[in-house]
């Protein structure tokens, strides 16, 4: 798939003049040494610096030799050369998203700036009965490549406070006409530099968005390509009142796996999983569990919903899938009765893997709270030319990139194109890999997934490849401290 497809960034910031008092303003190191692992033996420090919208970052020469900031690709910023104990001129950073660059003079130092919107206030999670907001097949249009349209999520007719941060939709396109892909993100902001969903001609893919909420209300949906969108609205988070609906992050951990034994489920089943008590997770003072869930060895077109346990299922799907194909998707479901969700197969049979990465408390417990942003890329292995190989990892910063050093989780869109065999990713807070797994994928695809990452001690996550090389777009979209 063309990498278009996953929006690389083609503008930048401009040079800037002198700056307000106001502007926060950040400082790169150009230095010389054994440990920076480059040929020329020359490196920034950090390599890798955050920052908000509208701040500004300069760059210092400490060594003997002359360097540059240079923008990738070239024409969009540049310091000029510095030579030794020079400052460059501040440079403004006025649009969200990852910037890397290079210095002219020794093209094997290279850095990253990434530009991140200030995040809502701390909030908490309400989960909602999945109700249905958007259907484009049903006497709708189908979205049109390159035009943005606008969908009501909060306030009005709809069970979100119009005080709301930010919504928790699944998002569904089918009848694609082409490859491409979707963008969601708060009406009012300018489109980011980032994607939700992708897909080639005639697939039907599914995927949980979490998403800021805009003006009035709204959030904007742009396709590039035509498809119809289906939008099923899962929950919301709003101010604090208690510490219901407060996160408590897990290390992944596998709940149910039909494989070994042989327990596909069969047409019209419905399977009851307990949740709690396991995986990291209590055995009570639990609302809600955020699970990764995935179908294999398909062997129709069919799709399975998730909901709490002696509950009514819903009208409303989590996984879609044709036969053959291997699909996950991030799912955040109400705990049922007996600390139990049940899982819904509508047609054919199908194998079920079901990991954990967290939960949210009811009023008995309390975890941490959620900071919604604008979507931002931090990390684009194809900018830097790097894949990720056959069972390679590689740590993605996360806190300090635009959220608190002290958060806990980061809600990610992780995106795999270019993979060259089958595989799956596995996103962890880092040492060894657990046995989970959060994108699945056959060579040749490109998937997403929203991924609920628990951060290590210095705030950072580490993804893990099985086999194969793969290239990984990670999007910051909130974060949870």
């Amino acid at each position: 798939m063309p990498v278009a497809f996953l929006g690389l960034m083609l503008g930048g910031p401009a040079l800037s003049q002198p700056l307000p008092a106001s502007a926060a303003v950040s400082s790169v190191s150009m230095t010389q040494s054994s440990s920076c692992g480059t040929a020329s033996g020359f490196c920034f420090s950090p390599p890798s610096i955050s920052t908000t919208v509208g701040s500004t970052v300069t760059w210092t020469d400490m060594t003997a030799a002359v360097h540059s900031a240079t923008a990738d690709p070239p024409g969009t910023w540049n310091t000029g050369a510095l030579g030794p104990n020079g400052t460059s001129m501040a440079i403004t950073f006025p649009t969200p998203g990852s910037f890397p660059y290079h210095c002219f003079f020794h093209p094997d130092m290279q850095g990253t700036v990434v530009v991140t919107n200030p995040s809502s206030p701390p909030a908490q999670y309400t989960a909602l009965p999945p109700s249905r907001l958007l259907d484009t097949r049903n006497g709708g249009q189908p979205l049109e490549p390159g035009v943005a349209v606008n969908l009501t999520v909060a306030g009005g007719s709809t069970p979100v406070p119009a005080s709301a941060s930010a919504v928790v939709l699944n998002i569904t396109v089918t009848n694609t006409s082409g490859p491409g892909f979707l963008t969601v993100w708060p009406t009012g902001n300018p489109r980011p530099i980032a994607s939700n969903l992708n897909w080639a001609a005639g697939e039907t893919r599914p995927n949980l968005v979490s998403v800021q909420i805009g003006i009035t209300g709204l959030v904007a949906l742009f396709a590039s390509s035509r498809t119809d969108v289906i939008a099923d609205l899962e929950g919301y988070f709003a101010a604090p009142s208690g510490t219901a609906g407060e996160y408590v992050g897990v290390a992944p951990s596998r709940l149910l796996d039909t494989r070994p034994g042989g327990a596909a489920l069969t047409p019209g089943a419905t399977l009851n999983v307990t949740v709690t008590g396991r995986g990291g997770v209590p055995s009570a003072g639990v609302s809600a569990v955020v699970l990764n869930v995935t179908v294999t060895n398909t062997t129709a077109t069919g799709y399975l919903t998730a909901y709490p346990t002696s509950s009514a299922r819903p009208t409303a799907s989590n996984l879609n899938w044709v036969a053959g194909w291997t699909v996950p998707n991030r799912v955040i479901v109400p705990v049922g009765s007996g600390g139990q969700v049940s899982f819904f197969n509508f047609a054919g049979m199908t194998d079920l893997v079901v990991d954990v990465n967290g939960y949210f408390t009811d009023a008995t417990l309390s975890g941490k709270r959620f900071n919604a942003l604008s979507p931002a890329r931090i990390a684009d292995t194809r900018a830097s030319n790097q894949k990720l190989g056959p069972a390679g990892t590689f740590a993605v910063q996360v806190g300090g990139v635009g959220v608190s050093s002290g958060a806990t989780a980061a809600v990610l869109n992780v995106t795999v194109t270019n993979t060259t065999t089958a595989g799956f990713l596995t996103v962890f807070p880092g040492g060894t890999p657990p046995t989970a797994s959060d994108l699945n994928f056959a060579a040749g695809q490109t998937i997403p997934n929203l991924v609920v990452a628990t951060l290590s001690a210095t705030g950072s996550v580490t993804i893990y490849n099985s086999s194969g090389s793969t290239d990984v777009v990670v999007d910051l979209v909130g974060w949870f401290g």
